[in-house]
């Protein structure tokens, strides 16, 4: 593809509603034909290494910068596939290091996916015309599915791996043939079939509540139901006290 007079991709896909910079990359280089390695070597060069870090909150300038010039994406929907798009939302400053509060970490070592990082709604994958993976996913907050009130799913439920569809053509086939992103790079599960399953209610106040904080970070949320900063912080701190243990409870709360 390189030597073409204009700098556009024959391929210049856009990325869906939420979709995460990852879940895009994997599409654009699927969409030309090529598996996703060969894609990147193709595109960015093979120094340039992509998929040794969590790009959907490590994203180098100079990869979301190609994908803005070579698919005519405006800057702010191309970083808006990011999770340093969170900043000032989820939690007060994006830093490259350390953890990210509610961010959930997949843990990459070697390429691979330690961590479950990445949830998914069966229900909402098999309602994609073309399944893809939702930004709000990685959200440590966002347990049940705001549209479906379903539990979001963190792993295959048939095989147990970690969510890695980057990873689907690392098989041995042609991307030309490569199995939807909804497929489990693993055991080739269809995610979409997952059994649904509902989430147990303990108190119906602080179900609504979760229902509510799960609504956050759909992209067609309305301006006056939104949460602050300060709001997702206290809910961080009281989070923190009740998953601590007791011994260091009293100093917890007097911080609080």
């Amino acid at each position: 593809m390189r030597g073409f007079t204009s700098p556009l991709w024959p391929i210049r896909y856009k990325p869906f509603p939420d979709e995460l910079l990852s879940c895009w990359l994997v599409r654009l280089a699927h969409g030309h034909g090529l598996k996703v390695q060969t894609f990147c070597n193709l595109m960015f060069g093979n120094r340039r290494q992509v998929w040794n870090r969590d790009i959907d909150r490590l994203a180098p300038v100079w990869l979301v910068d190609e994908l803005i010039l070579r698919t005519g994406t405006s800057p702010e929907t191309a970083w808006g596939t990011t999770l340093c798009s969170y900043e000032g939302i989820l939690y007060p400053k994006f830093r490259l290091s350390s953890t990210l509060r509610w961010i959930l970490a997949l843990k990459v070592y070697h390429r691979t996916r330690q961590g479950y990082g990445l949830q998914f709604c069966p229900a909402c994958l098999a309602e994609d015309e073309i399944p893809y993976f939702r930004k709000r996913w990685r959200i440590a907050l966002n347990t049940v599915c705001g549209k479906h009130g379903t539990m979001l799913f963190d792993r295959c439920p048939h095989c147990g791996a970690a969510v890695a569809f980057h990873r689907l053509d690392m098989v041995g086939m042609e991307a030309i043939d490569v199995a939807p992103l909804s497929y489990c790079h693993s055991c080739q599960f269809d995610l979409r079939s997952a059994s649904p399953e509902k989430p147990i209610v303990y108190d119906a106040a602080t179900s609504l509540l979760l229902l509510d904080a799960s609504h956050q970070f759909r992209h067609d949320r309305t301006p006056e139901s939104e949460w602050d900063l300060g709001r997702f912080a206290v809910m961080h701190q009281l989070c923190r006290i009740m998953t601590t243990r007791v011994s260091a409870r009293s100093s917890q709360v007097d911080r609080f």
